[in-house]
């Protein structure tokens, strides 16, 4: 898939853009309620260059990044607060995985397809629940246990999940999000203003008062395939 094109934004424009709450929430993929919630318990870190609430509130990228976290962790099962105030383990998962978001987007932004980001080799993070709201989060590269910057060539993903006893774990590819998030920044800007915009986004926010959106299960290594 080539990038689209638009006279009014480049790459660059891509990572500038601002985003009003039914903007962000159709690029982030959550519902006006969510995020209100999420607002609500100190989840969001507020714009310190903008002023506003509710509805006149606008997001950066750096933001979006976020939301794009919140919503990928919540949705495998991470618990991001409690009692309205946010957990502080898991408040830092979300830093990492918004961090590797952004950096997947700067890469995005250096090709000139989709195809041609995908086929660069792959940084994917790997949470492991440790139980009692500990995680342990490790990053592969190209497939390989990423030790360090001189020891790139560890174990495969399965075999560092069998060694250490992991049966289930939350796989997270940022530059599949990276993709995703430059293409709809790059749809929305090319259709504002339009009735094309304007139905998306009713009919995003009408997804979710159809049906609550579905967990997705962490992926399990057997215990046939541990011997």
């Amino acid at each position: 898939m080539t990038w689209t094109t638009l006279t009014s934004v480049d790459a660059m424009d891509v990572k500038r853009q601002i985003l009003s709450p039914p903007e962000a929430c159709l690029v982030a993929g959550i519902s006006t309620p969510r995020l209100l919630t999420w607002h609500t318990e100190n989840l969001v870190p507020e714009p310190r260059d903008l002023t506003g609430r509710g509805f006149r509130m606008k997001y950066n990228i750096a933001q979006l990044a976020h939301l794009i976290a919140m919503r990928v962790l919540s949705d495998r099962g991470v618990q991001l607060s409690d009692h309205h105030k946010p957990l502080e383990a898991t408040a830092h998962l979300v830093e990492l995985v918004a961090r590797m978001i952004l950096g997947a987007l700067d890469d995005a932004c250096d090709a000139p397809s989709a195809e041609a980001a995908m086929e660069r080799p792959q940084t994917t993070i790997v949470i492991a629940n440790l139980g009692d709201e500990s995680y342990r989060f490790e990053t592969f590269y190209g497939g390989r246990l990423l030790r360090g910057v001189d020891d790139p060539d560890g174990p495969d993903m399965i075999s560092w999940m069998q060694g250490e006893g992991i049966g289930d774990a939350i796989i997270i590819a940022p530059m599949a999000l990276g993709c995703a998030l430059r293409i709809a920044i790059e749809d929305l800007v090319a259709n504002r203003g339009t009735p094309l915009l304007r139905k998306k986004l009713a009919d995003h926010q009408a997804r979710f008062r159809r049906r609550p959106p579905q967990k997705t299960k962490p992926v399990r290594v057997s215990k046939r395939s541990r011997k």
